[in-house]
């Protein structure tokens, strides 16, 4: 296939730059006495027919099968389209090494690592056999960097963040007061984590209703 000088074949699907067509060439052949082919002397002698872009071509890194013009883009094209699937790759494969733990992730300055990443990945890119292996080899142990740098900025805020102090007992009591009844567990529970037992948190509770009602009452 004759090309223009700023073209360059590349599968469509994968970026794969190695392909399968057919060839028409002419070889010669050994024949018995009835003139049927015993075996071939040589591979080729000419070429009668090269692939073009009419003809059908197989990407042999992930077997899309289409016409040659198809695989046909310009370079500056090219280069483009190669960036934006590197990036959705190493975008699934963030998504799936993150999991659950995505919520944590600032999404922008995820991508923006991603962005980094693929234009590293397709200026280092030499021809793979087989893309996507190269991809998460490429990208695996950078995204586990990434992880692990938000996971101790994480730890660090949270020592950063100073303890929340506990409530006072007359804090307690009045929310024991003031709470509705399917509250008050979680306010009990309270009591017993600074040394106050339930009972003792009804008797506070109850005094503290009783002095209401006498300031009600002057």
């Amino acid at each position: 296939m004759i090309l223009k000088e700023n073209e360059v074949l590349r599968c469509p699907r994968c970026g794969g730059k190695t392909f399968c067509a057919t060839a028409h060439v002419t070889q010669d052949w050994e024949l018995d006495d009835s003139g049927t082919f015993v075996r071939c002397l040589n591979d080729c002698i000419e070429v009668t027919h090269e692939p073009d872009r009419e003809d059908v071509w197989d990407c042999k890194t992930c077997g899309y099968s289409d016409a040659g013009e198809k695989f046909v883009t310009t370079v500056g094209e090219d280069s483009e389209i190669r960036l934006c699937e590197c990036v959705y790759d190493l975008s699934a494969l963030a998504a799936q090494m993150l999991g659950s733990n995505g919520a944590e992730i600032d999404s922008r300055d995820l991508f923006h690592h991603i962005l980094n990443w693929s234009r590293e990945f397709e200026e280092n890119a030499s021809e793979h056999e087989d893309y996507m292996t190269a991809v998460v080899e490429f990208g695996k142990p950078k995204i586990e960097e990434y992880m692990e740098r938000v996971a101790r900025h994480l730890e660090a805020e949270a020592e950063e963040q100073p303890e929340k102090p506990a409530p006072t007992d007359a804090e307690l009591t009045f929310a024991l007061v003031s709470a509705a009844p399917e509250d008050c567990e979680e306010i009990y529970q309270q009591f017993e984590a600074i040394g106050i037992s339930r009972e003792a948190a009804d008797r506070m509770a109850a005094e503290f209703r009783r002095g209401e009602s006498v300031e009600g009452q002057t």
